[in-house]
């Protein structure tokens, strides 16, 4: 720690350029508000607890220094989720004792939902690869993105699948209209992705299509009133999130004070098993009201409107908007900022998009 608070002196001169960022000032007040909100919090200890999630948010000033290094940062990424794929492999075949969490799922000894997030995540960079690399990169890129599927299939997670899907529909249209993909790259890319669906399906169909048939029941079962289920408990979960906006709609319930609130409701068994929405927008709705809302909202409008800097391009730069839009996707069904894990990727994400690079 001295040393870095040393070197942090020593190189002070390099940050000014980094607190021009408006998108670092939005992180730092989200920060703010989530910590000022626990004032007023039901459960104020699970509000603490919550904000040990927000100490990644110096993510950016950590790398500020280095980003002209960011080609090893998102290399290193995909060793590790290669590494997550291993210990995947290694539960489907039960090797050294592992096996699947419930259900068949993979979850690569970390959540599943976070699993196939970081695969999502590794798919749009190996893309990215694909496309502006050469030589034997490319080809390491088309074997990468197909394990990190894979891997993202057997998770079971179903809203990184969502999220993953529509991203790489976005990536695809914008990469054709940007002139960004010769007809090799488009041919390369579609042999591919049949190949690599056909082989999933027949690997896993059965895997497949019973998590889609199981999102469909649950849709209707919680149409007719019944929420004990995955998709039920989030609709749940979201509908008294909505109720506690609207009850104190200026600042919410407080940092952590979803699980409580949730029970003067009298929806109490909702709260039983975790305190959050399953949900980054319901979830700041709900327990930091409007203000919460309106800097979330503006600092993931300006995030996706970055143009980033050109002194930071290279080979993965197609694919880093894409992961910030498969965050953002995901954190529809559940509540990135309130692990360690989800919310790092964003500002690492993050980081990436700022407007000057290494100084």
């Amino acid at each position: 720690m001295a040393i870095s608070i040393i070197r942090a002196l020593r190189i002070r001169d390099c940050y000014a350029g980094l607190f021009k960022n408006h998108t670092l000032w939005l992180l730092f007040a989200w920060t703010a508000w989530h910590s000022i909100s626990i004032l007023w919090s039901l459960d104020q200890q699970t509000g603490l607890n919550e904000l040990k999630t927000f100490r990644v948010v110096i993510t950016p000033i950590l790398l500020w220094p280095v980003l002209g290094h960011v080609r090893l940062f998102i290399g290193a990424f995909l060793i590790g989720v290669v590494f997550a794929n291993f210990i995947q492999l290694t539960q489907y075949f039960q090797w050294f004792g592992n096996k699947p969490v419930f259900a068949g799922r993979l979850n690569g000894w970390i959540h599943a939902i976070n699993t196939a997030t970081v695969c999502g995540a590794a798919i749009c960079w190996h893309l990215s690869a694909l496309i502006k690399g050469r030589g034997w990169l490319r080809w390491l890129s088309v074997i990468g993105a197909i394990i990190a599927a894979a891997g993202l299939i057997m998770t079971g997670s179903r809203g990184p699948w969502i999220a993953t899907a529509i991203a790489l529909l976005i990536g695809f249209v914008w990469f054709c209209a940007k002139g960004y993909l010769p007809m090799k790259t488009v041919i390369v890319i579609v042999v591919v992705g049949v190949i690599g669906g056909g082989a999933a399906w027949f690997a896993k169909g059965d895997f497949i299509e019973n998590r889609i048939e199981q999102t469909i029941t649950q849709l209707q079962q919680a149409m007719d009133g019944d929420f004990d289920s995955d998709v039920g408990t989030r609709l749940a979960r979201w509908s008294g999130a909505w109720k506690i906006f609207t009850k104190s709609p200026m600042k919410g319930s407080g940092a952590g004070g979803f699980g409580k609130a949730i029970g003067e409701l009298g929806l109490g068994d909702l709260s039983l098993e975790e305190h959050h929405a399953h949900s980054v927008y319901m979830q700041v709705l709900a327990t930091t009201g409007v203000i919460g809302a309106i800097i979330i909202a503006t600092l993931f409008v300006l995030a996706l409107a970055a143009r980033g800097s050109p002194k930071l391009d290279n080979v993965f730069s197609y694919g880093t908007k894409l992961v910030l839009v498969i965050w953002l996707i995901g954190a529809v069904f559940d509540a990135y900022h309130l692990n360690g894990n989800m919310f790092g990727l964003f500002t690492f994400v993050l980081a990436l998009s700022f407007s000057e690079g290494e100084k």
